[in-house]
């Protein structure tokens, strides 16, 4: 492994130092590693280090291990102990045939895989995947359009918060669907969600909730009707790490068919025990084209995850024998 791939794992870890340092007390009053946190190591790829490339994983020797979990343990000792587990779990993926290590990790790897190769997240890759799928889609009814109004909810979470229950906002981007380049388009979803977590008034409905709902529903509806809805809705769902089971069957694919709020479509990714699904539910007014809808998103889709794809390795030639030609 070259040096400046090994100093970007290890600065990964240590760039998380401080939010180790924020989540001690939760983590010290429910027993475990915070989701927040627990997502923000899963984000960095730092519970698959020694997941092989061809599974989308960075196939780290030991020693560079070592050294990733050496920097998170003097942050915390429970947080480099559990990381430590996780990630020696990925060394068994390399005695996997490839099909089936794939089916188990491949799928949120591959998005993790192409987040990271931008600085980006696994939700970063996905709204990319879905702005270039959409952007195709305009181009091919021969309405290119730069940007659209795109919506998906912020967890709010922090480390005063329970360990039950959820706490969220609604951020609206405007989603570069006309951006050709992928690593770029990425680059400008994240900018904007960090931008707009970061607003002061980001919870600004949560608060006036209460308020609100002491209005008569005509009032309310007045309210409501005002606000002008955005024509995208996306959300990402983490789902269960490990396999379940319903009635003895075991679930393999768990699918978000959300509502249509106002919006022309609604898409859900959900990752369960290794595999992500992506479930879109849209107007038929407003998406005519259903089958051109779906070769887009499918480019789109396909379009990030290779950029998390490892460069292929020429096989060198094997010498003929002695005597032959």
């Amino acid at each position: 492994m070259h040096h400046p791939m090994t100093d970007n794992v290890i600065t990964a870890a240590l760039r998380l130092v401080p939010c180790i340092h924020a989540a001690r007390e939760e983590g010290e009053a429910t027993r475990r590693v915070p989701p927040a946190l627990a997502e923000a190591l899963a984000a960095a790829g730092l519970f698959q280090l020694h997941l092989p490339r061809s599974m989308g994983g960075p196939e780290l020797p030991p020693l560079t291990a070592f050294r990733v979990i050496e920097a998170l343990s003097k942050a915390d000792g429970s947080v480099g102990w559990c990381t430590m587990l996780a990630t020696a779990l990925s060394v068994f993926a390399g005695w996997l045939p490839a099909d089936v290590g794939r089916a188990l990790c491949g799928q949120p790897a591959d998005l993790r895989a192409a987040g990271k190769a931008v600085g980006g997240s696994v939700n970063d890759a996905y709204l990319a995947a879905l702005c270039g799928g959409l952007g195709r889609y305009h181009e091919v009814l021969g309405v290119p359009v730069d940007a659209l109004p795109l919506a998906l909810p912020v967890s709010l979470r922090g480390a005063d918060d329970p360990a039950s229950g959820n706490r969220f906002a609604g951020v609206t981007i405007a989603a570069p669907v006309g951006e050709p380049d992928p690593v770029e388009r990425m680059r400008q979803v994240r900018a904007q969600v960090i931008a707009r977590r970061s607003e002061p008034a980001i919870d600004v409905i949560g608060r006036l909730a209460p308020v609100l709902s002491l209005l008569p529903d005509e009032a309310l509806y007045e309210v409501v009707n005002r606000v002008t809805p955005p024509d995208i809705q996306a959300s990402n769902v983490p789902g269960y790490a490990q396999e379940t089971f319903l009635a003895g069957a075991r679930v393999d694919r768990q699918y978000g068919l959300g509502p249509l709020p106002r919006v022309a479509m609604m898409a859900i990714l959900i990752s369960r025990a290794g595999t992500c699904t992506v479930a879109f539910r849209y107007d038929t007014a407003s998406f005519a084209a259903a089958e051109q809808l779906e070769k887009c998103l499918q480019a789109g889709f396909d379009e990030i995850v290779e950029l998390g794809r490892p460069p292929a390795r020429s096989v060198p030639r094997s010498r003929p024998p002695e005597g032959t030609s």
